[in-house]
Order: structure tokens, then sequence, then C-alpha cells
């Protein structure tokens, strides 16, 4: 992204919204998914001890995981969401013809300085 922004790219800062809506999406799935383990997973019966296996609730365990899964994908996601609708502004303002970068990192384009000309057409 930054260096979509810097070298005014548009291709570049293109595939960087996107991954971030990739990313945003996968991330609403896992926090989805965590949810309905939560609410819905069955903790079992954790009183007597199972027939064949240790003494410990699986469900429980299940549920505790969850949560810290829960936890630490919910600031993920809105990190990649906001990154995403950013990013997102700056490549349509690029796509318009704004140069968002002044003075000297715009002496050269990136398609230039990476040789991206021949990949492009």
């Amino acid at each position: 992204g930054f260096f979509g922004a810097a070298r005014s790219s548009t291709p570049v800062m293109c595939c960087f919204c996107g991954t971030n809506l990739c990313l945003s999406v996968l991330e609403f799935g896992v926090i989805l998914f965590q949810a309905y383990i939560l609410l819905f997973w069955p903790e079992g019966d954790c009183s007597k001890p199972a027939a064949n296996g240790p003494d410990f609730c699986f469900g429980a365990i299940v549920k505790v995981l969850s949560g810290v899964v829960l936890v630490f994908t919910l600031p993920l996601f809105g990190l990649s969401f906001y990154a995403w609708w950013h990013s997102l502004a700056l490549w349509q303002r690029l796509k318009h013809g704004e140069v968002l970068a002044a003075g000297a990192a715009t002496v050269r384009p990136m398609e230039e300085h990476v040789g991206l000309n021949e990949f492009m057409e």
C-alpha cells in the first residue's frame, strides 16, 4: 500500500486493496465460525469421566480456545477492513489521475522503475 501511494501506482494500490478485501472476508468467516462454536457447540457432560478417553470435557476446551481465537481475530478484522476501505479511496483517486505524492517521490512512475510495463500490457 505504501509503495502504491508513494509512487502513485494504480496497479499496486489495486493489489493492496484487493488483498485486504480478501483478508477481511476470510477473517469475517472465522469470526462467524467462532461465534457459532461459542453459541451452539455442545459442552457435553463434564461431571463424569469419559469411558474410553481422558478425564476432561472436550466441548469446554473447544469453547475456551474458540473464545481466545475470537478475541484475537476481531481486531485483525477491524484493521484489515480499515486498510481496505482507505486503500479503496486512494485507488479511486489514483484511477482518476490524481498524484498522491509530491516532490521527489514522483520523479519516475513505479512501472518504469520496476519494469512493469511489459506485464501490464
